[in-house]
């Protein structure tokens, strides 16, 4: 079970986690397509490709709150989904930031309020947001 509080760290099944400090190269990617909203989903599979040449790997799980916690537990070092809505990654965000992790939103902008962003866009460590910022 993922766990966090704010302030005061995440874990999983009461052992404290922290996100890979890995660069790309030495990472898995996941991401989301936005099953609802398929008017993007060229980009979001030619940015999959660029991701697949510059990591070890990409998978799709289908589940943005397990993503993010793949990435707060360090299993996977980025995840990236072009749309959610809150109630896909509040609660495990929360778990991510406690891990160390970091979110973005598109262009890479940073989120000044977590709980009422739209878009979403990565999560991992800030050597592999710099990374594929240049993707």
């Amino acid at each position: 079970m993922f766990s966090a509080e704010k302030d005061k760290g995440a874990t999983l099944n009461n052992t404290p986690i922290h996100s890979s400090n890995d660069d790309l190269i030495n990472s898995l990617v996941t991401f989301g397509t936005g099953v609802n909203d398929l008017s993007q989903i060229d980009d979001v599979f030619d940015y999959a490709k660029k991701c697949f040449k510059a990591a070890i790997d990409v998978r799709r799980c289908g589940s943005a709150a397990l993503d993010i916690c793949h990435v707060a537990c360090g299993r996977t070092g980025y995840f990236f989904e072009f749309r959610l809505s809150p109630w896909d990654y509040c609660a495990a965000s929360l778990i991510a930031l406690e891990a160390g992790a970091v979110m973005k939103s598109e262009n890479f902008e940073d989120i000044d309020d977590y709980f009422k962003a739209q878009k979403i866009y990565a999560i991992a460590n800030e050597k592999i947001l710099s990374e594929v910022s240049k993707l």
